[in-house]
């Protein structure tokens, strides 16, 4: 900000000689600049609540402030050539602009920044502030400093680069560069031809100037002043890509002159920089540089603290050597094992984050990145002990961190730059345990098994593989696994001789149904050893098991987590016996874990998550699954409490509709992995109406029926359904209540096809409930029945007598308008009562009939509120002789028929109706349908239902073509069910 002006002279005395001498210089250079053509313009007004301001001096143009909005002028057109005054040295235009009182807020603090020439004293009462324009500038943008391996790409910043070098030794003698360096340039440049003016150089020669500029000490660095402790001298600490520079300036003779130089007092690279015996303070920096200590006083003590961390992060991404910090065994061949503090040449090739590829006495493989630390630059003495330190640290760091938190998470210990170190909850990424439900629901007394009864111990003794440490597992040249079994003759060490003839002990026991960070020999069951192809997916699937959680390497180029899935589902879905098998592949990894991974046991209980929603175990296993679901989720303290719960919902899901169907889509896999395990779906009632219904992966249509009929307070949930209905079709098609939603929704998201889901009345197979007061259910089918009775469906001709017209078909056309429209009138029913009846039946009766009959029915109801009128046109509804059917357009193959029908279906049977005048040409009682049948053609795109009509002496099948074969078939069989649990003794015992 602008500080105050310095204080005006006081009035009176003459001005100071400086003030003198500036003034006129200012009236000698406005005498020496020529006056422009045509009369000046007029000074503007000045404002009223402001006395007229004093002329300025001699030579100074008055700042005049823009108006508020208006636009800021051009600045003016140079005079022309002829015109303009020989050129000389630059001279500041003085311009007054006002200025802040002294005393005033604005004005305190910042004397000391404005120069006294920047403010002239005017001998008036007004303060007035003069700055200068047009004075003459360059920005020039450098080239500060290069992170470590960078590479310049671009055709124009090697240009630029390479110019600013040139420039900076050939002309400018940049300060940065000693006498060796710019001698040995120079060289080169000559003996290339190449001057600062010179646009001969190729690409090759600017790549190699630019090389040779990197090496240099203390060119491309950023440079802070400092002062040393003890030392009066002046010091720079540059800080760059290879090394750390401590300078002082000292008067050296350059060329028979004495100048400024700088000399080098101590220099560190990173490979031997101890970063953890630098601390920083408000202004003070205790460093070691070449063996030394140091304490600079600095303001930017932080600045470099993490400018100099920051090169050693960038040179550590870069490392060809790491230094193990721990033994890693492993018996994978693809995997390499390696002691404690060796050094292990990495590789070059790329593999997933989290792991390295290294080589170690003649060995090569993966390991986690979390086992070593970096060796920045090659393996001598020096950068390995400075590795081995920064180990140390970051070792008293996470113990730390683990000792301040509040749940107790693992931290693991990982390098800043490979993975995270924050501790994991159960709830998800960052959040507090338990967020993730946000109502616990316990299982009933039923569903819980006796607790320790059936423990995987008891589980792994009966039906695992016993030794595991016999096995080894057999691979092809290119690495992939072969699947047959081969089995040591060796014994283990400590072994016993048991039942069945199994050698096995109970510390071998236990770690089979534990945690183990090396890929298994042999599949944990029983399998059969000759079948290889088993064999061989179970080790598949324990591998891509482990790469989903982290603790397996994975290629650039291997599979993604959702193909991962995907792989573990198709293997469970096409093969049975390995069901039991992913399960406890998934109980083992998520059991005692001990991962170097902090995420890899949520990500176990989240792919169990999944899992349990689509896999069906045996039901033998069911019960051992079942019993760790409930031990980890009813046991106080477990972790991951909320994901057990959510296992034990999809399992007893999955138990009882037999699991998913579909893979789930990469938004579903995203979200699980995530942590979201609900999804907000919309649905579409009748009558343009839609609700906002909560579902998860194992959500049945049965369950979305069910939780909004008991909104609604209605008792028989047979009689609605869900449907799914493609946006622009004419038809849905209605879920069974055993498919899964997600399913139905999967499938149509793959085809990118839009889509609704609806819930609808399906059929009427009691009498109407006049006793219902809930208004969801009122409004539900109120908004179904009345486009029927609109549309003509539910009224024969032969029903439409004068009678029924003026009267109860009257009183329905007042309520309808009562129920529909927020304003109740007479002239608005005598305008809309057309709106409210079929088509053409308006003429049954003459204007003046339907405005009486329409009048003296709405004085009755027009008091109803809304809700009650839909409930009173209902009850008049319901009096229809066609109250309740379902109608579906169809062509009937019966001569009887003659063509295009409508077939009605309702609890009394089905029926064949007239599309004109909706009379009966056939009908039936469900007692005389034998079966259904649904039929299609390839060739046509054509649908048919066949109906087998009769008893067991004669029967006959009716084809009707309809789209919506599915729908009818399910509403003929649910009628046929509900009327044999009613009346069993009078069904027969036909099925569909």
């Amino acid at each position: 900000g602008m500080g105050p002006p310095p204080p005006p002279a006081p009035p009176g005395p003459a001005a100071p000689a400086g003030m003198d001498a500036l003034r006129a210089q200012i009236a000698a250079n406005k005498a020496a600049t020529p006056a422009p053509s045509g009369p000046a313009p007029p000074p503007p007004p000045a404002p009223n609540n402001h006395r007229p301001a004093p002329p300025p001096p001699s030579g100074v143009a008055p700042y005049v402030p823009p108006a508020a909005g208006a636009p800021v002028p051009p600045p003016p057109a140079p005079a022309p050539a002829s015109n303009r005054p020989a050129p000389g040295p630059p001279v500041p235009t003085v311009t007054i602009v006002q200025a802040a009182p002294p005393h005033s807020p604005l004005a305190r603090g910042a004397s000391q920044i404005l120069s006294p020439l920047s403010m002239l004293a005017y001998p008036s009462a007004e303060w007035r502030v003069y700055d200068s324009r047009a004075m003459p500038w360059k920005l020039r943008v450098r080239k500060e400093v290069f992170t470590p391996n960078e590479k310049l790409d671009s055709p124009v910043a090697i240009d630029l680069v390479f110019n600013q070098i040139v420039r900076d030794v050939t002309v400018a003698r940049h300060k940065h560069i000693d006498e060796s360096e710019r001698s040995e340039l120079v060289a080169f440049l000559e003996k290339k031809g190449i001057t600062a003016r010179s646009k001969t150089a190729t690409d090759a020669e600017k790549l190699e100037v630019i090389s040779a500029a990197r090496r240099w000490n203390t060119y491309f660095a950023r440079h802070f002043p400092v002062v040393v402790e003890g030392d009066n001298r002046v010091h720079i600490l540059s800080v760059g890509a290879s090394a750390v520079v401590l300078l002082v300036c000292e008067k050296a003779m350059v060329r028979g002159e004495y100048k400024m130089a700088l000399e080098t007092v101590g220099r560190q690279t990173y490979a031997e920089l101890d970063i953890g015996a630098w601390k920083a303070s408000q202004n003070t920096l205790h460093c070691s540089i070449a063996g030394k200590s140091y304490v600079l006083t600095t303001r930017s003590c932080h600045t470099i603290l993490q400018a100099v961390e920051g090169y050693q992060i960038e040179l550590a991404k870069d490392a060809r050597y790491v230094l193990s910090i721990k033994a890693y065994e492993t018996r994978d061949d693809t995997l390499l094992s390696f002691p404690k503090n060796v050094v292990i040449a990495l590789s070059s090739r790329i593999v997933d984050k989290g792991w390295l590829h290294g080589t170690y006495d003649g060995k090569t493989g993966a390991f986690p990145a979390s086992y070593a630390s970096a060796i920045i630059g090659e393996p001598t003495q020096a950068a390995i002990e400075t590795a081995r330190m920064q180990v140390q640290r970051q070792q008293t760091k996470v113990s730390l961190v683990q000792k301040r938190s509040v749940h107790g998470s693992k931290t693991a210990l990982l390098p800043d730059h490979v993975a995270t170190t924050d501790p994991l909850t159960s709830a998800g990424m960052g959040q507090e345990p338990g967020a993730t439900l946000r109502r616990r629901v316990e299982p009933q007394e039923s569903d819980l098994l006796p607790e320790g009864k059936y423990s995987l111990l008891e589980y792994a003794r009966l039906h695992f593989r016993q030794g595991q440490e016999l096995y080894e597992m057999q691979r092809t040249d290119d690495g992939s696994i072969r699947g047959t079994i081969k089995k040591s003759t060796a014994k283990p060490k400590k072994a016993k001789k048991k039942e069945g003839g199994l050698e096995w002990s109970w510390s071998e026991l236990a770690s089979l149904v534990k945690f183990t960070k090396s890929p298994i020999q042999a599949s944990l069951l029983k399998l059969d050893d000759s079948d290889s192809n088993n064999n061989k997916l179970a080790l598949e699937c324990f591998i891509a098991l482990m790469k989903f959680m982290g603790d397996y390497y994975t290629a650039k180029a291997g599979r993604t987590e959702v193909e991962v899935v995907h792989f573990l589902l198709q293997v469970a879905n096409k093969h049975p016996p390995l069901r039991d098998e992913i399960y406890c592949q998934l109980i083992k990894q998520t059991t005692n874990n001990k991962s170097e991974r902090a995420e890899s046991c949520a990500r176990g209980w989240r792919l169990l998550v999944i899992c349990t929603a689509a896999i069906q175990p045996s039901e033998d296993f069911e019960r051992y699954l079942r019993s760790y679901l409930q031990t980890n989720a009813f046991t106080p303290g477990r972790e991951f409490r909320d994901q057990a719960l959510i296992c034990l919902r999809n399992l007893k899901q999955t138990m009882r509709h037999g699991g998913r169907r579909e893979l789930p889509d990469v938004a579903e896999l995203a979200a699980v992995i995530s942590g979201k395990y609900t999804k907000i779906q919309k649905l579409y009632l009748p009558g343009e109406r839609s609700k906002s219904i909560k579902i998860n992966a194992v959500t049945v249509a049965g369950d979305v029926v069910r939780q909004l009929c008991d909104k609604m307070e209605a008792d028989l949930v047979e009689e609605y359904g869900l449907y799914i209905q493609a946006i622009g079709t004419p038809y849905g098609m209605l879920l069974q209540p055993s498919d899964y939603v997600l399913d139905t929704t999967t499938i149509y998201e793959r085809r990118a096809v839009p889509y609704h889901l609806y819930f609808r009345k399906v059929l009427w197979s009691g009498a109407p409930r006049s006793d219902l007061e809930n208004v969801g259910y009122i409004t539900l089918v109120f908004d179904q029945v009345a486009p029927d009775v609109i549309n003509g469906n539910m009224l024969p001709l032969t029903h439409m007598n004068k009678d029924f017209l003026v009267g109860e078909f009257s009183t329905m056309l007042c309520l309808y308008h009562v129920a529909t429209n927020p304003q109740v009138g007479a002239d608005e029913l005598v305008l809309s009562y057309r709106k409210y009846m079929p088509a053409g039946i308006h003429r049954l009766l003459s204007e003046t009939e339907w405005a009486k009959a329409l009048l003296d029915k709405l004085d009755a109801v027009s008091r109803c509120a809304p809700i009650q009128a839909k409930k009173l046109y209902l009850q008049l509804a319901a009096k229809l002789p066609l109250y309740g059917a379902r109608f579906f357009n169809v062509s009937v193959s019966d001569v009887r028929v003659k063509g295009p029908a409508i077939l009605a279906i309702k609890k009394d049977g089905i029926m064949f109706l007239n599309p004109e005048t909706r009379a009966t040409n056939l009908s039936y009682t469900f007692n005389e349908i034998v079966s259904t049948r649904r039929l299609g053609s390839r060739n046509t795109g054509k649908h048919f239902v066949d109906l087998k009509l009769g008893n067991l002496m004669v029967q006959r099948v009716t084809r009707c073509e309809t789209q919506q074969g599915m729908e009818i078939t399910g509403i003929i069989s649910t009628y046929i069910r509900l009327l044999a649990q009613r009346e069993p003794r009078r069904t027969s015992t036909y099925a569909p």
